[in-house]
C-alpha cells in the first residue's frame, strides 16, 4: 500500500482482488507457531497437503467468531469506518 505507518507485507498476505492466484480461502485457528512451522485446528485439507498462502484474517472478507484481529488490519478498519479511505 506504500503506507509507512504499516507493516511492509505482499500482496499473497491481502484480499486484493489484483492476487495472482484465485485459491480456495478458510479460517483455521492458530494453536502454535514453532519457527515456520504453524500448528492449526480447523483446516479442510488432506494430511500433508501444501498450502500456498497464509494471511491475516480480515473481518470483511470471512465470517467467524471469537476471532483476534492483527493491529495492523485493525487499523485499516477503523480508517475505512472513520472515512479516510
Amino acid at each position: 500500500m506504500g503506507r509507512k505507518d504499516l507493516p511492509l507485507v505482499g500482496i499473497f498476505a491481502t484480499c486484493s482482488p489484483a492476487r495472482p492466484n484465485p485459491v480456495c480461502a478458510m479460517v483455521v485457528r492458530l494453536l502454535e507457531r514453532k519457527g515456520n512451522v504453524l500448528k492449526v485446528q480447523g483446516l479442510d485439507a488432506i494430511d500433508g497437503s501444501p498450502l500456498i498462502d497464509i494471511k491475516p484474517y480480515n473481518p470483511g472478507y470471512y465470517a467467524a467468531e471469537d476471532v483476534k484481529v492483527a493491529d495492523w488490519m485493525a487499523q485499516i478498519y477503523r480508517e475505512i469506518a472513520q472515512g479516510k479511505w
